[in-house]
């Protein structure tokens, strides 16, 4: 499998610069929803959510990447007692041998955190440790580390992010999606567009260029 080159680079390149406004965010969000939803409908689970695994071409449109780990729905996530994935984006109920839908919310969840933080919810020294925070600690509230992110949005993260799928009240990434956009709509939502746009150099180039419904697109490396 080939892909062509994407000079919009990746979403990693982005979070170098600086951490996206939570209308950047919203448009990230809309077109790997697209994406993820489309290939949960034919069965398939991404299973390695991150950065730099999502790209742009110049039009600002993303594609997913990287499907090396990808599994089919109900597929077991161990690999010779291994779980499979980056550390920090890994959910919980991985490592019990479990993973459906819920888990890439979880995923998603994690990506929403940094993007609005610039910050991982869970980070050490190790793998290990990594994926022990994932089954035992509490994330620390995004608003403490981006004082402008409104309560309505980090709820919606934190939802994301419960441990036991069962509590995750997104069951699909497309209910994510619609809590979000539905966060959006809190009262103090376009006063903080106008004080990140301030505080924060916005991502002009290439994210004035992204459409908020694209066509989906997932490539394989």
């Amino acid at each position: 499998m080939v892909m062509p080159y994407l000079e919009g680079g990746t979403l990693e390149d982005m979070l170098n610069e600086c951490i996206l406004t939570l209308e950047e965010a919203r448009i990230v969000l809309e077109q790997l929803t697209s994406a993820l939803a489309y290939i949960h409908k034919l069965g398939i689970l991404h299973r390695d959510i991150k950065p730099g695994n999502i790209l742009f071409d110049g039009h600002g449109n993303l594609y997913l990447g990287d499907f090396g780990i990808a599994t089919w729905l109900g597929e077991k996530p161990l690999h010779n007692g291994h779980v499979m994935g980056t550390a920090h984006y890994i959910a919980p109920e991985l490592f019990d041998g479990f993973v459906d839908e819920r888990s890439e919310v979880y995923s998603l969840g994690i990506l929403l955190y940094e993007l609005l933080t610039g910050s991982l919810p869970f980070d050490g020294p190790s793998d290990w440790k990594i994926c022990l925070q994932h089954r035992e600690a509490r994330p620390v509230a995004p608003s403490l580390l981006n004082p402008s992110i409104p309560r309505p949005i980090e709820h919606v993260i934190l939802r994301a992010l419960e441990k036991d799928p069962r509590h995750r009240y997104y069951q699909t990434v497309e209910g994510l999606l619609h809590a979000f956009q539905n966060a959006l709509e809190a009262p103090n939502f376009f006063g903080y567009l106008s004080t990140q746009r301030a505080r924060y150099a916005p991502h002009a180039a290439l994210l004035h260029k992204m459409k908020p419904r694209s066509a989906i697109r997932a490539t394989s490396k």
